[in-house]
């Protein structure tokens, strides 16, 4: 049964059940179809009159367009990879670009995009008009800026943290790395005793191998107290590996109990390779009435190319259950 009228205000309804008048019957329309303001159609679940598979569904090809509203006005545009929101001259849409790639279009222009794990402007103008943009592409953070003639110069900046250096770390485009932190601890006290044996505290932070270059510089800052029974001399060590990067000279502590000491100062690396250089600078002191702090200075050699530990060591001139260092802090952080 085909050509069927419809006039204004006229209701055609398909029920489920029973089955009436216009069971299975198909249209196909090659042309718009105008339905006057006050005509309803209504279509209802019988067998497969609409339905040609799930309960429920309406299936059109991707290719065709569905406008609901009033055209140019306010309007919605639905197809197979598009939905489209129009109001006069402006509209936004999400739309399937590829298969793997969802834009936002505002007025038909691509703006965004949504990849796996991405999202990102999509046009030059739109980073380059100020915007700041922060992508996650599944293992950085990526932050991305227009440039400026002043600083800073770089567009693209990279900042994750590194299990393997304890470190966050940024990057920029240039390729300029930076610690943002190294480590900082302890937790914990950390105590040397009973020995005349240079010794490390428990605490210590690896350098990754060739990751200095020339101008690296750390800054560190090991404390704690010291008890002793008699008189004895105390030395503090920043070591790397086998190598002391500074060496704080004799501190002569007659008997205490808990008296503080302290260690700060910066390295710097001078040269890179298997005989690179570290120059180290700092003051220490300790609680014992008449002492100063005291400067200390010491340029040492170090393979940069192989993992470099850095420790805090102690050496006491006299053993003795009595003698003890205690390490309560332990704070290295990259500078440059």
């Amino acid at each position: 049964m085909t050509g069927i009228l419809l006039p204004d205000g006229f209701t055609v309804e398909i029920p489920d059940d029973p089955y009436q008048a216009f069971l299975d019957v198909a249209q196909t329309w090659t042309a718009d179809q105008t339905f006057a303001l006050s005509t309803q159609l209504s279509f209802r679940d019988s067998d497969n009159f609409i339905h040609s598979n799930t309960d429920d569904q309406i299936t059109i090809n991707a290719v065709d367009l569905i406008k609901f509203g009033l055209s140019g006005i306010n309007e919605l545009q639905l197809s197979g990879e598009l939905l489209k929101f129009i109001q006069g001259a402006n509209s936004v849409a999400l739309n399937w670009a590829t298969t793997s790639e969802l834009d936002v279009e505002i007025d038909d222009t691509a703006e965004y995009t949504f990849t796996a794990n991405d999202f990102y402007p999509v046009t030059t103008d739109a980073q380059d008009s100020g915007l700041a943009t922060n992508r996650w592409d599944g293992t950085y953070s990526q932050f991305t800026n227009s440039s400026h003639a002043t600083d800073p110069s770089s567009q693209v900046a990279n900042f994750w943290y590194s299990e393997a250096d304890k470190a966050h770390k940024l990057e920029c485009d240039a390729g300029i790395l930076y610690d943002v932190c190294a480590f900082q601890g302890p937790v914990a006290d950390s105590v040397v005793a009973d020995t005349t044996t240079k010794t490390a505290f428990t605490q210590t932070y690896d350098i990754a191998a060739n990751s200095l270059v020339a101008g690296t510089t750390y800054e560190f800052w090991f404390s704690g107290d010291l008890s002793t029974d008699a008189s004895i001399d105390y030395e503090w060590f920043l070591a790397g590996d086998a190598v002391s990067i500074l060496a704080t000279g004799v501190a002569a502590q007659t008997a205490v109990s808990a008296k503080s000491w302290f260690v700060h100062g910066y390295f710097t690396c001078r040269s890179i390779g298997a005989s690179g250089t570290i120059q180290a600078n700092a003051v220490f002191g300790y609680n014992r009435a008449g002492s100063i702090p005291a400067l200390t200075s010491l340029l040492s050699t170090h393979d940069t190319t192989q993992v470099i530990t850095i420790a805090a060591q102690v050496q006491m001139s006299v053993a003795g259950l009595g003698k003890s260092a205690t390490m309560k802090q332990f704070i290295l952080k990259k500078l440059t």
